[in-house]
């Protein structure tokens, strides 16, 4: 999503993951999701020429972001992942 308040160009970006799985003795669930925020300040100055102008931009920017998981410990060793990589194979 980016957004054009005035002179200065936001942009926020969202994302997340989620992976469950069920046996039967236990449920697994590992979650992850992350959130940018970018706010830039472009400057342009044009350049005439004969046919189209040049522009050069410099664009000043500040960006921060987080990240939060959530995992319940048991995905990879209650839902028989292991078993189906190999791991106990002869």
């Amino acid at each position: 999503m980016a957004a054009r308040p005035g002179s200065l160009v936001t942009r926020l970006d969202l994302r997340e993951a989620i992976t469950a799985g069920a046996a039967e003795t236990a449920t697994a669930f590992d979650g992850i999701s992350s959130a940018r925020l970018e706010i830039a300040a472009p400057f342009a100055r044009a350049y005439p020429t004969e046919g189209a102008p040049l522009v050069h931009v410099i664009e000043p920017r500040v960006a921060g972001s987080i990240v939060a998981a959530r995992t319940s410990g048991a995905f990879w060793s209650q839902t028989g992942r292991a078993v189906a990589l190999g791991a106990d194979r002869s």
